[in-house]
């Protein structure tokens, strides 16, 4: 008996020993880091896998246990932002069943931390949840680190997109060439329509690669947009034209800043055609504690005769005496340069369209001037400078997004933006595909129903891709009402009042589409009382279709309808008239 005893405490010890050595061992992750991975069906996309730093930096085999139908098609890298730092490449993959093998020389990983895997993968399992598990081993059989995952399989994207509102993706140029492709081809599956360049067509280790999104994108039907910042114009004056033209005495001298806009521009697209370019104005004008802008001897002169100063304001003077009119200042340097953009536009890229893209209009309450202050902008009076488009994000209330849309409404179209994820560097929660997928329907309904633009693309995984498909799916069910009509809020009745704010009501004429949501984690039921509509005519009732479902509804002057968690659905309500 004492020998039993013996031989269970060592085997109890031993199990101690591995789960200890178990539990030291690193964590791999799959972006962005949740232990859920959600995937669509039918498609062949990217996943990125962050390995734990190795101390020894030596060889070693990554397993990978995948559920059923998923095959590992190759491994990626590129230049980030296009792709995550410090990528890891293997020197040769297999895959057996389930089971893939990736094994990876000596010396890896960079000094500062993980490093990361991007997998080009196949997915056609069928929908449902699977495990998914992850190994990296030493040469000497050491576990160096692993990861356990719950894969959930959602049903086919959309497949299509919307052509008339854009739905807009921002990304950086870099990702391997091979994989130019494959990248339009996601993008394209959850319905996406335009993807504008934060680098034109350069990246960031400042080369143009032979294969870019823009110059393959139109084969996709993808409109292809170019970014630009008035820092960058007025450094490539300075090195092009001439050292004194900081961005004031650019303005002062128009053929110069034309000359400028499109020196720059022909460089940022190294000679391919875009559709659209973009002027992201961004360029702040007063801080806390300081002023910023064009601050040159030139600049601070011309501001000084402006406000009556007896001699050129010193930067420090601005900011305790004259920081409001600094920003009025700044404001309209930034309309000077949306005008000479617009007309350059005209002038040397007829058709191209042209956006502009900062802040919010914040015109009341302690946000007060925030976009004047922050990014030089006045929505007020730069929408007289006729963009096509104007965007703004992130994160906007309802207030925001209305206010805004009013201020631009009649002069040009505003497109929101909303954020997935700011960067790979991003270590909290990320949204969920249900909550993204509502934020954005939000946002949608808030904003003008025009369309939508998303930061950004590289971030955007499996469950990114769901949810802009889903949200793409919500456009085409409101479209033709919210190309045409407008949101009346008296034409229905909401109880309980509290949730009014989750109804919207798109008139046309005397029909509506009704828009109900539900970003709760339970059921909502809405009583909706349809004062503006005639529920009974004299050659036919009311039509109520739930659009969602297909259901057809009996003619009623209340409605009684109960919205799923994290759901919505929309109410088609045709009145004849008669």
């Amino acid at each position: 008996m004492k020998f039993y005893a013996v031989l269970l405490a060592t085997l109890g010890l031993l199990g101690a020993a591995q789960a200890q050595d178990d539990n030291a061992c690193g964590q791999i992750n799959v972006w962005p880091r949740h232990s859920q991975v959600n995937m669509p069906t039918k498609l062949k996309q990217f996943m990125f896998v962050e390995v734990p730093h190795q101390s020894d930096n030596g060889p070693f085999t990554l397993n990978i246990k995948f559920p059923p139908e998923i095959t590992l098609l190759g491994t990626f890298s590129g230049v980030s932002p296009a792709v995550p730092v410090r990528p890891l490449k293997p020197e040769e993959f297999k895959q057996d069943g389930t089971k893939a093998v990736l094994n990876f020389p000596g010396g890896e990983f960079k000094p500062e931390g993980a490093g990361w895997l991007s997998l080009y993968i196949d997915v056609n399992t069928p929908v449902g949840e699977y495990p998914m598990s992850m190994e990296a081993v030493a040469a000497d059989g050491k576990l160096l680190s692993k990861g356990s995952f719950t894969v959930k399989i959602y049903p086919e994207l959309v497949n299509r997109t919307i052509k008339s509102m854009p739905i807009i993706a921002y990304y950086y140029t870099g990702i391997d060439e091979d994989y130019v492709a494959p990248f339009l081809e996601q993008m394209k599956a959850c319905g996406v329509n335009a993807l504008h360049s934060m680098s034109g067509e350069w990246t960031w280790a400042g080369a143009v690669p032979g294969k870019t999104v823009a110059g393959e994108a139109p084969q996709y039907g993808i409109e292809a947009g170019v970014i630009f910042f008035s820092k960058e114009i007025a450094d490539y004056a300075q090195k092009n034209i001439g050292q004194e033209y900081t961005l004031q005495r650019l303005i002062d001298e128009p053929e110069k800043l034309t000359a400028a806009l499109k020196g720059y521009i022909d460089h940022a697209t190294a000679g391919k055609p875009h559709q659209a370019i973009i002027y992201d104005a961004e360029a702040g004008s007063v801080r806390a504690d300081h002023v910023e802008g064009d601050l040159s001897e030139y600049s601070r002169a011309k501001f000084s005769r402006e406000v009556g100063a007896d001699h050129t304001l010193t930067a420090e003077e601005i900011f305790d005496n004259h920081r409001d009119a600094w920003m009025w200042f700044n404001c309209r340097q930034t309309n000077s340069i949306a005008a000479a953009a617009r007309s350059m536009i005209d002038e040397y890229y007829p058709g191209v369209l042209f956006y502009i893209y900062s802040g919010y209009e914040y015109d009341f309450g302690a946000e007060k001037d925030m976009s004047r202050r922050s990014y030089s902008v006045d929505w007020n009076s730069a929408a007289d400078t006729l963009p096509d488009y104007a965007g703004a994000g992130y994160y906007g209330t309802r207030d925001d997004l209305r206010h805004t849309n009013e201020v631009l409404d009649g002069r040009t179209t505003f497109i929101p933006a909303d954020m997935y994820l700011e960067n790979f560097l991003h270590e909290g929660a990320a949204p969920t595909t249900d909550q993204w997928k509502m934020r954005l329907i939000r946002t949608f309904m808030n904003s003008g129903m025009r369309g939508m633009a998303l930061w950004y693309s590289a971030v955007m995984d499996g469950s990114a891709l769901i949810a802009v498909s889903e949200f793409v799916r919500f456009v085409e069910l409101v479209e033709d009402f919210a190309l045409r009509g407008h949101l009346d809020e008296n034409a229905i009745t909401v109880t309980p009042k509290s949730e009014a704010e989750n109804v919207y009501v798109i008139r046309d004429s005397r029909q509506a589409k009704v828009v109900l949501l539900n970003s709760g984690n339970r059921p909502k039921t809405f009583s909706l009382t349809l004062n503006d509509f005639k529920i009974k005519g004299y050659t036919s009732d009311i039509q109520i279709t739930d659009l969602t479902t297909g259901e057809k509804m009996a003619a009623a002057k209340t409605l009684r309808l109960t919205v799923a968690p994290m759901s919505y659905r929309v109410i088609q309500i045709l009145d004849d008239g008669n």
